[in-house]
């Protein structure tokens, strides 16, 4: 094969590589989209429904949902649950579910970890299998979507949420 030959498909599979690495971002979740519909057992067996969760399809109004994605493992994941549950009351109180989703870990070493935070006020689901990681499009941890009564997107956390006002923050958001 010649020079030529060779630098004519190097050419041609450039594009084909940057679309590859560009389609992900491009199909990333986005402020303002629909979230992903998902139900997931909580840690004590429950059955958590997105949709329930909203309020939608019943009378009782819902100030929205924030969740966050978490593992045991993960050191940022600890300290911003245990800011997330020491807030969690007083999301509550707005009318907002506060939810903390394990991804693709052993029941009992959730239990020992939530037990050790004491975050008694969150509830936690358990996302067995990564589905629900999937469909939200999680590539850190942790990543908390704040997303409105009307299913909609209305703000996106990536990383370590230091400070209960940016949760704040992003429950103000729930609630305009």
């Amino acid at each position: 094969m010649t020079a030529r030959g060779t630098m004519s498909r190097t050419v041609l599979a450039f594009p084909m590589v940057l679309l590859l690495f560009c389609l992900p971002a491009a199909a990333a979740l986005r402020t303002n989209e629909h979230a992903p519909h998902f139900s997931l057992p909580t840690l004590e067996g429950r059955g958590f429904d997105l949709n329930e969760a909203l309020g939608q399809g019943r009378r009782k109004a819902s100030g929205g949902v924030v969740l966050s994605f978490f593992a045991t493992w993960c050191g940022p994941c600890r300290n911003e649950l245990s800011i997330l549950n020491a807030i969690a009351g007083e999301m509550r109180d707005s009318g907002v579910t506060v939810a903390a989703v394990n991804v693709k870990e052993d029941l009992r070493a959730i239990r020992i970890f939530i037990a050790g935070l004491k975050a008694d006020k969150l509830t936690v689901l358990i996302d067995r299998d990564g589905t629900t990681a999937a469909l939200y499009q999680v590539r850190v941890l942790p990543t908390t979507f704040c997303i409105g009564a009307d299913g909609t997107i209305k703000d996106m956390l990536y990383g370590e949420v230091r400070d209960a006002d940016e949760f704040r923050k992003c429950t103000e958001k729930l609630l305009h």
